[in-house]
């Protein structure tokens, strides 16, 4: 989990989620939150000193880690100026001069009233370099705000399995991945195959995955990490929102309009899964290889 060295972003997680939530118009959150002078701060949902964190957004610090190295750079070398990069997750857009990278909208918000005065501000008081996103629907908000947006979709926890390669067993017929914020209510509910995103590990996150024949889970990255490792999963939609944007940019990103959505486990398991082949998830892995801004250490 995250060290001293490792320079994240540490955003306080209530107060930024309200700020999110109500697209509050702010040039310069630095007086809110902490970000490390000449620095690349990586913004992600870390919780500041505490080593159990979300899966889906801790990987983000290990993929990023693992590009500086093969690149030859170390992650917490200073550099001139304080920047900002937006990695894995739904956490677009923020209050800093960013880039981003594989990063992406988890709702669209592009009908609500303030949606223009909203982009208006983002762009009069903030400089955004896209390198990738996470996929189509993400790339489509940020044009309809005005964006130059690449199409190169991708989400960076792909690379993941460069970085771990787990135990294969297959021991477990499924797993079920909610949502943190549902947690609660499977295993009260008795659920014995019940998988956690909150970990000390993520190794343990993803031992457990490959050892299941099927991911049913409303964790995107739950999804995506199944997929991105070869393992069969389908989308339970037990979702925080009716808003499934950042589900649909998930699927999109790899050709696929249709997917099944599971309303229970019992309807997942009478399911058929979209199976990803193995040379989508490379070329993903190589676009995202090849757009890493590894020029804002160098």
């Amino acid at each position: 989990m995250p060290q001293d060295n490792v320079i994240i972003h540490k955003k306080n997680t209530s107060l930024n989620r309200i700020l999110y939530k109500n697209r509050a118009v702010l040039r310069n959150c630095e007086n809110i939150v902490s970000a490390s002078k000449h620095k690349v701060n990586l913004n992600a949902w870390i919780v500041p000193n505490q080593e159990t964190q979300n899966v889906g957004d801790y990987v983000s610090v290990e993929v990023v880690r693992y590009l500086c190295s093969i690149n030859g750079c170390d992650m917490s070398a200073d550099v001139k100026q304080t920047k900002h990069l937006y990695a894995v997750g739904s956490i677009l857009l923020g209050y800093q001069d960013a880039t981003i990278w594989g990063s992406g909208f988890g709702y669209d918000n592009s009908t609500r009233w303030y949606f223009g005065v909203w982009c208006f501000i983002h762009k009069l008081y903030h400089k955004t370099d896209i390198r990738a996103v996470r996929g189509p629907e993400t790339r489509r908000i940020l044009m309809k705000m005005g964006y130059d947006c690449p199409e190169i979709y991708g989400d960076p926890a792909v690379l993941l399995p460069l970085i771990y390669s787990p135990k294969q067993e297959k021991t477990e017929p499924y797993v079920v991945i909610p949502h943190y914020s549902k947690l609660e209510k499977y295993i009260g509910g008795g659920e014995r195959h019940i998988l956690g995103s909150f970990r000390r590990n993520y190794k343990e996150f993803v031992d457990r995955i490959c050892s299941a024949e099927l991911v049913i889970s409303s964790s995107l990255h739950g999804i995506i990490l199944a997929e991105a490792y070869g393992v069969p999963a389908i989308m339970l939609r037990d979702t925080p929102s009716k808003d499934i944007t950042k589900y649909k940019d998930w699927y999109y990103s790899t050709g696929r309009k249709e997917f099944p959505i599971a309303d229970s486990i019992d309807d997942a398991l009478s399911m058929t899964p979209v199976m990803l082949d193995r040379a989508t998830i490379e070329a993903m892995q190589n676009r995202l290889i090849n757009s890493f801004p590894i020029d804002l250490w160098t």
